[in-house]
Formats: C-alpha cells, sequence, structure tokens
C-alpha cells in the first residue's frame, strides 16, 4: 500500500515538474522580444513608471536616441496615469488615495519642483482613452480601418495572461504603444511588427 501511494506521490510530482516547465516554455516563447531594427526608427522619449522593491513606484524617462532609461522620481505609494504636459516640459502624474481622490502633480523632466496642481475624484474614462482605429478583442490588439487587422497576438487565456491595455498613438501616429500581460511596454508599427521596450506601466511619448 505504502509502495502505491509512494508512486502515486512520484506520478504526480512529475505531471506537476512538467506543467511548470510548459507553462516557462509557452511564456519565453511568448514573450515579446527588443526588435533592434525597429526600435532605431523610433524617436523621442517616454516617460513611465514602474514598481521598485519597496512596494511603491517611481518614474522614469526612456530616450530613443541613445536607448537610456533615467530614473526621474521615487513615488511613496501609487503614481500613475502620466502624461506629459502640453509645452512638453513638465511630466503630470496621479497619486491616487483611498477615498477616490486622485492628488494630480507636476514635475520636470529632471525630477525637480514636483507640485501639487489639482486634487479631485475622476473617473478612469476619464484619465484614460482608448486610442482611436483600435479595438482589444480577447486580449489581442487590432486596428481598425475598413476591417479589423491584427497587430499583436497577446496569447490571451484569461487566466495568467489578461490581454493588451492603455493603447495609444506615437505623436504621428505610426506606431502603437500599449502594455502587455507582462507589464511590458511594446510598441507596434501598423503593420502588425512588435518591439519590446521595457518593463512597466503607465507611460506617454513625446517628440
Amino acid at each position: 500500500m505504502l509502495k502505491k501511494i509512494l508512486i502515486a506521490f512520484s506520478v504526480l510530482a512529475v505531471i506537476a515538474i512538467l506543467a511548470v516547465a510548459a507553462l516557462f516554455i509557452w511564456t519565453r516563447s511568448s514573450a515579446p522580444k527588443t526588435d533592434k531594427d525597429l526600435l532605431n526608427q523610433l524617436k523621442g522619449e517616454v516617460v513611465f513608471t514602474r514598481s521598485n522593491a519597496d512596494s511603491g513606484y517611481e518614474i522614469l524617462k526612456y530616450n530613443f536616441q541613445d536607448k537610456s532609461i533615467t530614473k526621474i522620481y521615487k513615488c511613496d505609494g501609487i503614481c500613475d496615469y502620466l502624461k506629459w504636459s502640453e509645452d512638453k516640459k513638465k511630466i503630470i502624474f496621479y497619486k491616487p488615495s483611498s477615498d477616490g481622490t486622485d492628488y494630480i502633480y507636476q514635475i520636470t523632466p529632471e525630477g525637480e519642483d514636483l507640485q501639487l496642481i489639482d486634487n479631485k475624484k475622476i473617473s478612469i474614462k476619464d484619465k484614460y482613452i482608448q486610442a482611436e482605429n483600435t479595438k482589444i478583442k480577447q486580449g489581442d490588439l487590432y486596428l481598425i480601418n475598413d476591417q479589423e487587422k491584427l497587430i499583436y497576438d497577446a496569447r490571451y487565456d484569461g487566466k495568467f495572461y489578461t490581454g493588451v491595455s492603455r493603447v495609444s498613438w506615437s505623436p504621428d501616429k505610426k506606431y502603437l504603444i500599449f502594455i502587455d500581460n507582462r507589464y511590458t511596454i511594446c510598441i507596434a508599427d501598423t503593420n502588425g511588427r512588435v518591439t519590446k521596450l521595457t518593463n512597466g506601466k503607465a507611460f506617454d511619448w513625446k517628440y
């Protein structure tokens, strides 16, 4: 009897190991890659957030000219919904509170002159607008012109991977920038060629 139990546990252990290995291989194979040729076509700067080891967030900046990433500001808690100001000289971000109020700050790209500029309750719909002529269907990203064109297959499964989010256009409307399942910021052209930019969450792009 004991022998049968040991054999059963051994079989279950092998199945579990194979399942984990299969998931790892699938994840690696489906993860976006860095397409250097596409990356070299891009210009400007992208500001974005990334969670850190202290359970807080950081605001960072990616520069396409030298492919550098610069840390701008370390947030105490969550920083979200980044955007460049209209004159492109400041970075605006939101810090949500437990009562639903968003505290809106601005800071320079050098991480200086932090200022609270407003505080109010704002709906997600007002803070985040889906990019025009795009559609997310079953987690995948489509471009909508005369018909749907698949731009990015997120390998959506509704469990481990929930698909694409936060889609917006580049300033010249030639590229789409979005977040995939793994909190990876990706960029795609309108032909469906995709490159990984970096790991992050909220973002905004300026030329």
